[in-house]
C-alpha cells in the first residue's frame, strides 16, 4: 500500500485533515514505519514533526527498527534517529554507534547523546574504553561537547578508578583534560595505544 499520500497529508493546511492523517498512522501502527521515516527528512516542517512525534509514539517498539534506521547512508536521518532513541533511553547503542558512524552522522549523535547529560557521559566513557584507537579522538570530542552542559569529572575519575590498565586510565585523563567545546572531528590527538608486556 503506497501511504505517500497520507504522508503529505501529514503536511496539510487544514489541521482536520493533518489531524485524520495521523490518527490513520496511529492505526496503522509499526507498519508505517519505514514511511514516517522518509517523513523525518521531507521538506515540509510540518511533516517533519509530526512523523517525529508519529515514531516517538509507537515507543519501545520501535526501538530496533531505530537502531536499523541509524545506520543509513542519509546523513540527514541520523539527529532525528537518535533523538528519538535517545528519548527511548538508547544510550549505549548511540554511545556504540559512535564508533562506527562516518563522520557526516556523527553530529547528529552527538547531539541526541548530549541531551542525555549525565547518563550519556557514563555510555560515553563505556564506549571509550572499547573504542578502536582510530576513534578514541572521536569519542573524547563527545564527551567534551557534553561538558558543556554537565560536569563529567566525577564519572571520569570513577573510570579511572576502577581500571588498573595504564592505556585506559591515561586516554580517562586525556578525556578528563579535554576542555569543555562544541562537537567536532578536528584537532585529533594521537591514540592511546595498549602497552605491551
Amino acid at each position: 500500500i503506497d501511504m505517500t499520500p497520507l504522508l503529505h497529508a501529514l503536511g496539510d493546511g487544514s489541521e482536520a485533515v493533518a489531524d485524520a492523517a495521523m490518527d490513520a498512522f496511529r492505526r496503522i501502527g509499526l507498519d508505517a514505519f519505514d514511511v514516517l521515516l522518509t517523513g523525518l527528512v521531507a521538506d515540509d516542517a510540518a511533516i517533519r514533526a509530526r512523523s517525529f512525534q508519529l515514531i516517538q509514539g509507537m515507543g519501545q517498539a520501535a526501538r530496533s527498527s531505530l537502531l536499523g534506521a541509524l545506520r543509513s547512508s542519509d546523513p540527514r536521518l541520523t539527529a532525528p534517529v537518535a533523538r528519538l532513541l535517545a528519548s527511548l533511553g538508547a544510550r549505549e547503542e548511540l554511545a556504540d554507534a559512535l564508533l562506527v558512524a562516518p563522520e557526516p552522522h556523527q553530529q547528529g549523535i552527538v547531539e541526541a547523546l548530549a541531551s542525555e547529560g549525565t547518563a550519556a557521559g557514563s555510555a560515553l566513557i563505556g564506549a571509550l574504553l572499547q573504542a578502536p584507537p582510530e576513534r578514541q579522538q572521536t569519542v573524547i570530542n563527545a564527551l567534551a561537547a557534553i561538558k558543556l552542559r554537565v560536569d563529567l569529572d566525577r564519572r571520569i575519575d570513577e573510570a579511572m578508578r576502577s581500571t588498573r590498565d595504564p592505556a585506559k586510565r591515561e586516554l580517562l585523563q586525556r578525556a578528563q583534560r579535554t576542555p569543555a567545546t562544541p562537537f567536532g572531528v578536528t584537532g585529533d590527538a594521537p591514540a592511546v595505544e595498549g602497552r605491551r608486556k
